[in-house]
């Protein structure tokens, strides 16, 4: 054998190589694209159960369920009063959807207000959406029970939460203290660092979600505060029993980001990323309320859409990387991946690719390890891991 045929060997040997471990480097999955659903802009799914997806429409379109097993959308033939995008859809039981606030399509000042400060139930027994005026219920909202939703709220008297009764449509202010929002730097930072607080720390972007106990876990990812860089050093668990808060503390070096999802055993992973240095994975166990660091990756990132999968997995979907400590996401683009939590396993997958709509994603998972992805201004996905 001559010297360039052994030559030749050896570099396409070597490129095979390369292509083969850039392969191995993303986990094997596929997409398939559904057929006639059509774009999905302004509008938010909300899962009714296994086999249906509730669209409750748009400014130029009514109210559609998605048939999951026949992949087509069936029209109800019905609108909201208000016509409204950008709104926030919460699904009280399966024949229940809740729309609060959004934008409406008019340049009628009153009915932007109507859309602002209202309310609209859908009711799939009767097929119709029943205005509710001169209340609202923020965007994060969460539901607590059949008949309660614990809330956040900023207005001129200042951050608060309260619950509002499904039932009775009416507010109860009593759960927590106001913190004016024109309270001194001194009163603020106080607060901030205040041991025995009863909700009175001052929130500015709280992040909260339903424990599997019923509790309610705040977290604020609020970093600075009056152009000064604070750690928060504790979190918040509400007990809608007892109607109190809990405070409990982060151990040193802890700081929560935005990412969060709940296990099947009940315990939450916090995971997040802060300049170029990796991920750290946080463990919450609501049964003892410890954290304890759980993992730490080499591959940063931070802000992504969670989902647990079959198998102990979590999907991370479209996460944005860091570049010199700079959010670089249009400059290197988002990244997605499988978290084995069981083996403490990251594998980095091909999910979107591509346009400037990656962040309005809504993932829900259906059935088996199939996830739903609803993509702005995009046709509807289905990725099977």
């Amino acid at each position: 054998m001559n010297r360039n045929k052994i030559i030749s060997i050896v570099f396409v040997s070597l490129l095979f190589c390369c292509f083969f471990l850039n392969q191995e480097s993303y986990a094997k999955g596929s997409f398939r694209a559904l057929k006639h659903l059509p774009t999905c802009d302004g509008t938010m799914p909300v899962k009714l159960n296994d086999n249906e997806i509730f669209f409750p429409g748009s400014w130029d379109t009514g109210a559609r369920i998605l048939k999951v097993d026949e992949e087509k959308f069936v029209d109800l033939n019905t609108n909201m009063t208000i016509p409204r995008r950008s709104y926030h859809a919460l699904k009280l039981d399966e024949n229940n959807v809740l729309i609060s606030v959004g934008e409406a399509n008019t340049n009628d000042f009153k009915k932007l207000n109507k859309t602002r400060t209202s309310i609209e139930i859908y009711n799939r027994k009767t097929n119709r959406f029943t205005l509710i005026q001169n209340t609202f219920i923020p965007k994060r909202s969460i539901l607590l029970n059949k008949d309660e939703i614990f809330t956040f709220h900023r207005d001129d008297t200042g951050s608060y939460f309260r619950i509002f009764n499904v039932k009775t449509k009416t507010f109860d202010e009593t759960i927590g203290k106001r913190f004016s929002k024109r309270a001194t730097k001194e009163e603020r930072e106080t607060s901030v660092t205040d041991k025995d607080f009863n909700s009175a720390i001052y929130h500015k972007s709280p992040i909260y979600f339903l424990l599997d106990d019923g509790r309610v876990f705040i977290y604020e990812i609020e970093d600075y505060l009056n152009d000064k860089e604070i750690t928060r050093d504790a979190v918040e668990l509400y007990n809608p029993k007892t109607r109190t808060f809990e405070k409990i503390p982060l151990p040193k070096g802890i700081r929560l980001y935005i990412t969060h999802v709940k296990l099947d055993n009940g315990k939450v992973l916090f995971i997040g990323s802060e300049g170029e240095v990796g991920a750290n994975v946080i463990e919450f166990d609501p049964t003892t309320n410890k954290f304890q660091k759980y993992d730490k990756w080499n591959f940063p990132l931070n802000g992504a859409d969670a989902i647990t999968l079959n198998d102990n997995k979590i999907i991370l979907l479209e996460g944005e990387v860091y570049i010199d400590d700079v959010f670089s996401r249009f400059d290197k683009g988002l990244e997605s991946a499988i978290y084995d939590v069981t083996n403490k396993k990251l594998t980095k997958v091909k999910i979107i690719t591509g346009d400037t709509d990656w962040y309005t994603i809504y993932p829900i998972k259906i059935k088996n390890n199939q996830l739903f992805l609803f993509e702005n201004k995009q046709k509807i996905k289905v990725y099977e891991y």
